[in-house]
């Protein structure tokens, strides 16, 4: 079976990877490039920054990382299969008789191997030579990975369109010589996969694959429920303020969340202390970076639990903005 699978691999190499005229290979020899990690950079910074502004760069950053993992999960995969290219696959080594150079633009040669002098030729290369780590095609999985972020983040029906360009760069990269179709297969897999699984287990603190709904309709079972998030001292002492003024008009008003001693005199039921939130400078957070997210993961769960009907956030605009975000695509109203 592999060996058939193999084989099949081959053929099917040949056959994309056939003469079809100049235009042709001018059209994949300089397409291919679509596919190189500083173009699809380029493009991602224009494509974020130009058309969603508001969001950037925010997405930019977000599905760059994505397409990182990806890239270096390909390259562990290539050298772990270090599977030889087109041009050092044995099966082809009766074609490479003869080369044949022919220029074809700028940084673009187009490299002709035949069986003898004269003869029909059985295997082209368009641009760089390369002998070794042919699968997974890195190409192929880098145009798959911002494919992927570009469909994750922007969920409207155009936004599939993006997987053409894509699949363009895995056959150039066939019609280059450069790689087998299973090759292609194998980076497309990769780099959607890890592109999409990335950005959806990071979901709750982004928020790219959230929708944002309408104000979830008012209950009936029971006093309103509040969450509120403060940060410093004088976040604790608005938040009291605040949740006695809720209660002197709604007397079984229900408060939770992050506060201080303040809050927690009010009536807040914390579930954590303000001031493991309260962090100044970018090492501080590095090492609290654990405690914060437990945090904030504790307060995703009660979105779920404990359904509140308002969210209240003081202060720590980089956490609470992160959770209001969350709360508006639950519905819950921010103050």
């Amino acid at each position: 079976m592999f060996a058939e699978l193999l084989a099949w691999d081959r053929a099917a190499f040949l056959q994309l990877n056939a003469p079809r005229g100049e235009a042709w290979d001018l059209l994949f020899g300089y397409g291919t490039y679509l596919g190189d990690g500083l173009v699809l950079a380029v493009i991602l910074f224009i494509v974020t920054k130009l058309f969603d502004g508001r969001r950037f760069p925010k997405n930019f950053l977000l599905i760059g990382i994505a397409m990182l993992f990806a890239g270096a999960l390909n390259g562990i995969v290539k050298n772990a299969f270090d599977r030889p290219r087109p041009l050092n696959e044995p099966a082809f080594a009766p074609v490479k008789a003869e080369r044949v150079e022919t220029a074809l633009g700028p940084w673009l040669t187009r490299h002709e191997y035949r069986a003898a002098p004269g003869g029909e030729g059985g295997l082209r290369v368009l641009g760089k030579r390369y002998g070794r780590r042919s699968f997974p095609s890195g190409h192929t999985a880098a145009a798959f990975a911002f494919a992927a972020g570009m469909i994750y983040a922007y969920r409207f029906a155009w936004t599939w369109l993006v997987l053409l360009p894509a699949a363009f760069v895995g056959l150039s990269r066939i019609v280059c010589g450069v790689h087998f179709p299973i090759d292609v297969f194998g980076g497309a897999l990769i780099g959607a996969s890890v592109s999409a699984g990335f950005l959806r287990a990071f979901e709750m603190f982004h928020g790219l694959g959230g929708k944002i709904h309408p104000r979830a309709p008012h209950r009936d079972d029971g006093p309103p429920r509040v969450m509120m998030v403060v940060g410093e001292a004088s976040a604790d002492v608005y938040g009291a303020r605040i949740l006695a003024a809720m209660r002197a008009k709604e007397p079984g008003v229900s408060a939770f969340g992050v506060g201080g001693e303040q809050l927690e005199n009010a009536g807040l039921e914390r579930v954590a202390d303000a001031h493991d939130l309260s962090i100044v400078g970018f090492t501080a957070v590095l090492t609290s970076l654990g405690a914060i997210v437990r945090i904030y993961r504790r307060l995703m769960r009660l979105f779920e639990t404990r359904r509140p009907d308002l969210l209240v956030c003081i202060d720590l605009p980089d956490f609470n903005l992160m959770l209001a975000q969350q709360a508006r695509f639950r519905g819950v109203p921010v103050l």
